[in-house]
């Protein structure tokens, strides 16, 4: 499946990673800045919520990442905190969503 690249301003690109997430992230260069996470509900899609993707995550993030998310479940937050990210607070949703998670490396 092909991704989606749009450029925003000059300083600002984004990526759409359709597919595999565990192929996907590892395609991505290292130093992200910001990521925003879409991968439906964790019981609903157990293979984007795990360690493993949350540690991928981690390794591709620069020093001062921030990540945001319509996901408010637990294994969400813990597994950012697992790998790495701090400062994770759980935040108003968007629309009907009632809650969303924020966080950063530091």
């Amino acid at each position: 499946k092909k991704n989606l690249k749009l450029k925003i301003t000059e300083n600002v690109n984004l990526k759409i990673l359709i597919g595999d997430a565990k192929i996907k992230i590892k395609e991505i260069p290292k130093n992200v800045e910001y990521w925003f996470l879409d991968g439906f509900n964790p019981k609903k899609n157990p293979e984007m919520w795990n360690n493993q993707i949350f540690n991928l995550i981690s390794e591709k993030s620069s020093t001062e990442c921030k990540l945001s998310t319509f996901s408010s479940a637990r294994i969400v937050k813990d597994g950012l905190k697992l790998a790495n990210f701090k400062y994770i607070d759980i935040e108003k949703g968007f629309g009907n969503k009632r809650h969303m998670i924020k966080a950063q490396k530091n």
